[in-house]
Protein backbone atom coordinates (compact mmCIF):
# COMPACT_ATOMS: atom_id res chain seq x y z
CA UNK A 1 0.00 0.00 0.00
CA UNK A 2 2.82 2.35 0.67
CA UNK A 3 4.70 1.78 -2.49
CA UNK A 4 0.94 2.70 -4.33
CA UNK A 5 0.63 5.63 -2.15
CA UNK A 6 4.56 6.85 -3.26
CA UNK A 7 3.47 6.21 -6.52
CA UNK A 8 0.90 8.22 -6.84
CA UNK A 9 2.54 11.46 -5.20
CA UNK A 10 5.25 11.26 -7.65
CA UNK A 11 2.72 11.36 -10.50
CA UNK A 12 1.17 14.27 -8.87
CA UNK A 13 4.58 16.35 -8.36
CA UNK A 14 5.56 15.60 -12.07
CA UNK A 15 2.10 16.80 -13.12
CA UNK A 16 1.75 20.16 -11.06
CA UNK A 17 4.77 20.90 -12.28
CA UNK A 18 3.71 23.32 -15.15
CA UNK A 19 3.47 20.83 -17.98
CA UNK A 20 4.78 21.78 -21.36
CA UNK A 21 3.59 20.58 -25.20
CA UNK A 22 6.23 18.60 -27.07
CA UNK A 23 6.09 17.24 -30.26
CA UNK A 24 8.98 14.61 -31.73
CA UNK A 25 10.59 15.51 -35.27
CA UNK A 26 12.22 13.63 -37.86
CA UNK A 27 14.82 12.21 -36.37
CA UNK A 28 14.40 12.16 -32.77
CA UNK A 29 14.77 9.50 -30.37
CA UNK A 30 12.35 7.99 -27.79
CA UNK A 31 13.52 5.56 -24.88
CA UNK A 32 10.41 4.23 -22.93
CA UNK A 33 10.01 2.00 -20.20
CA UNK A 34 6.77 0.21 -19.45
CA UNK A 35 5.41 -1.35 -16.43
CA UNK A 36 2.46 -3.81 -17.12
CA UNK A 37 0.25 -5.79 -15.07
CA UNK A 38 -0.68 -8.50 -17.78
CA UNK A 39 -3.62 -11.78 -17.86
CA UNK A 40 -3.06 -14.47 -19.37
CA UNK A 41 -5.78 -16.97 -21.44
CA UNK A 42 -6.28 -19.18 -23.91
CA UNK A 43 -4.61 -22.98 -24.48
CA UNK A 44 -1.20 -21.88 -23.22
CA UNK A 45 -1.70 -20.69 -20.14
CA UNK A 46 -3.99 -21.50 -17.04
CA UNK A 47 -5.68 -18.24 -16.28
CA UNK A 48 -3.27 -15.82 -14.04
CA UNK A 49 -2.16 -12.86 -13.80
CA UNK A 50 1.53 -10.93 -13.77
CA UNK A 51 4.06 -8.08 -14.30
CA UNK A 52 5.75 -7.72 -17.39
CA UNK A 53 8.36 -4.77 -17.65
CA UNK A 54 9.47 -3.80 -21.29
CA UNK A 55 12.02 -1.04 -22.49
CA UNK A 56 11.92 0.07 -25.57
CA UNK A 57 14.05 2.36 -28.12
CA UNK A 58 12.14 4.13 -31.21
CA UNK A 59 13.69 6.40 -34.03
CA UNK A 60 10.84 8.89 -35.59
CA UNK A 61 11.10 7.88 -39.29
CA UNK A 62 8.92 11.23 -39.32
CA UNK A 63 7.28 13.83 -37.29
CA UNK A 64 4.68 10.80 -36.43
CA UNK A 65 5.78 7.56 -37.02
CA UNK A 66 8.29 6.00 -35.06
CA UNK A 67 10.25 2.21 -35.53
CA UNK A 68 12.24 1.01 -32.93
CA UNK A 69 13.06 -2.15 -30.93
CA UNK A 70 11.76 -3.92 -28.06
CA UNK A 71 12.33 -5.96 -25.02
CA UNK A 72 9.99 -7.00 -22.44
CA UNK A 73 10.36 -9.67 -19.73
CA UNK A 74 8.34 -10.76 -16.87
CA UNK A 75 8.49 -13.55 -13.63
CA UNK A 76 5.65 -14.64 -11.90
CA UNK A 77 5.43 -17.58 -9.01
CA UNK A 78 2.86 -19.42 -7.06
CA UNK A 79 1.60 -22.91 -5.86
CA UNK A 80 5.45 -24.63 -6.61
CA UNK A 81 6.51 -23.38 -9.78
CA UNK A 82 8.42 -20.29 -11.42
CA UNK A 83 7.82 -18.70 -14.55
CA UNK A 84 10.50 -16.29 -16.55
CA UNK A 85 9.04 -14.61 -19.87
CA UNK A 86 11.18 -12.94 -22.43
CA UNK A 87 10.61 -11.03 -25.33
CA UNK A 88 12.40 -8.91 -28.04
CA UNK A 89 11.61 -7.77 -31.49
CA UNK A 90 10.99 -4.64 -33.58
CA UNK A 91 8.26 -2.37 -32.63
CA UNK A 92 6.17 0.14 -34.89
CA UNK A 93 4.48 3.64 -33.21
CA UNK A 94 1.90 5.94 -34.40
CA UNK A 95 1.77 8.94 -32.97
CA UNK A 96 -1.58 11.26 -34.07
CA UNK A 97 -0.91 15.07 -33.95
CA UNK A 98 -2.64 16.80 -31.24
CA UNK A 99 -2.97 20.70 -30.36
CA UNK A 100 -1.76 19.85 -26.51
CA UNK A 101 -0.16 18.30 -24.64
CA UNK A 102 -1.83 14.53 -24.60
CA UNK A 103 -0.98 12.71 -28.17
CA UNK A 104 -2.49 9.52 -28.53
CA UNK A 105 -0.54 6.43 -30.04
CA UNK A 106 -1.10 2.93 -31.49
CA UNK A 107 1.04 0.83 -32.64
CA UNK A 108 2.36 -3.00 -32.76
CA UNK A 109 5.37 -5.40 -32.15
CA UNK A 110 6.29 -8.45 -33.41
CA UNK A 111 8.04 -10.35 -30.68
CA UNK A 112 10.28 -13.92 -30.57
CA UNK A 113 9.36 -15.63 -27.49
CA UNK A 114 11.55 -18.07 -24.63
CA UNK A 115 9.59 -18.95 -21.69
CA UNK A 116 10.89 -21.46 -19.06
CA UNK A 117 8.75 -22.85 -16.08
CA UNK A 118 10.75 -24.78 -12.99
CA UNK A 119 8.03 -27.23 -10.90
CA UNK A 120 9.58 -29.34 -8.43
CA UNK A 121 13.07 -29.29 -9.59
CA UNK A 122 12.26 -29.58 -13.49
CA UNK A 123 12.96 -27.23 -15.72
CA UNK A 124 10.43 -26.54 -18.90
CA UNK A 125 11.95 -24.20 -21.65
CA UNK A 126 9.57 -23.31 -24.72
CA UNK A 127 9.66 -20.77 -27.70
CA UNK A 128 7.60 -18.96 -30.15
CA UNK A 129 6.59 -15.88 -31.32
CA UNK A 130 3.86 -13.07 -30.45
CA UNK A 131 1.94 -10.08 -32.25
CA UNK A 132 1.60 -7.21 -29.79
CA UNK A 133 -0.98 -4.33 -30.51
CA UNK A 134 -1.68 -1.71 -28.31
CA UNK A 135 -2.88 2.00 -27.88
CA UNK A 136 -2.38 4.67 -25.01
CA UNK A 137 -1.13 8.52 -24.69
CA UNK A 138 1.68 10.17 -24.11
CA UNK A 139 1.23 12.78 -21.72
CA UNK A 140 4.15 15.42 -22.01
CA UNK A 141 4.47 16.51 -18.47
CA UNK A 142 8.32 18.44 -19.96
CA UNK A 143 8.82 19.14 -23.37
CA UNK A 144 11.12 15.72 -23.65
CA UNK A 145 9.31 13.88 -20.72
CA UNK A 146 5.67 11.96 -20.94
CA UNK A 147 3.75 9.67 -18.78
CA UNK A 148 2.27 7.19 -20.90
CA UNK A 149 -0.71 5.17 -19.85
CA UNK A 150 -1.10 1.78 -22.55
CA UNK A 151 -3.65 -0.92 -23.36
CA UNK A 152 -1.44 -3.85 -25.01
CA UNK A 153 -2.64 -7.24 -26.35
CA UNK A 154 -0.62 -10.10 -27.25
CA UNK A 155 -1.46 -13.00 -29.54
CA UNK A 156 0.88 -15.74 -28.32
CA UNK A 157 1.56 -18.62 -30.50
CA UNK A 158 4.32 -21.76 -29.75
CA UNK A 159 4.98 -25.52 -30.61
CA UNK A 160 4.39 -27.26 -26.82
CA UNK A 161 5.63 -30.62 -26.98
CA UNK A 162 2.79 -33.52 -26.75
CA UNK A 163 4.18 -36.68 -26.00
CA UNK A 164 6.79 -39.47 -27.76
CA UNK A 165 5.10 -41.81 -29.99
CA UNK A 166 7.87 -44.52 -32.27
CA UNK A 167 10.32 -42.65 -30.72
CA UNK A 168 9.88 -39.31 -32.17
CA UNK A 169 8.98 -36.15 -30.25
CA UNK A 170 5.38 -34.51 -31.39
CA UNK A 171 4.74 -31.00 -30.52
CA UNK A 172 1.27 -29.38 -30.72
CA UNK A 173 0.31 -25.61 -31.64
CA UNK A 174 -0.83 -23.80 -28.93
CA UNK A 175 -2.00 -19.89 -28.77
CA UNK A 176 -2.87 -17.76 -25.91
CA UNK A 177 -4.06 -13.97 -25.13
CA UNK A 178 -2.26 -11.64 -22.84
CA UNK A 179 -4.62 -8.34 -21.99
CA UNK A 180 -2.43 -6.14 -19.90
CA UNK A 181 -2.53 -2.42 -19.06
CA UNK A 182 0.40 -0.92 -18.53
CA UNK A 183 2.23 2.42 -17.11
CA UNK A 184 5.36 4.32 -18.66
CA UNK A 185 7.73 7.00 -18.55
CA UNK A 186 9.33 7.94 -22.35
CA UNK A 187 12.12 10.59 -22.97
CA UNK A 188 12.83 12.00 -25.75
CA UNK A 189 16.22 12.75 -27.61
CA UNK A 190 17.31 14.94 -30.36
CA UNK A 191 15.03 17.56 -32.31
CA UNK A 192 11.35 18.32 -30.52
CA UNK A 193 9.14 21.36 -30.87
CA UNK A 194 8.52 22.86 -27.36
Amino acid sequence: MHRNALILALLVCLITTLPALAQPEKGSTMISGTVSFSHYSGDLYSSYTDVMLAPNVSYFLTPNVALGGELAGGLSSGNGYTTTRVLIGPSLNVYFSSASQVVPYVGGALLLESESHRYSGHTFTYSGNSIKLRAGLAWFVRPALALTPEFQINFDTREEPEGYWNGQAHTVNMHGTVVSFGMGISGLLGPHKK
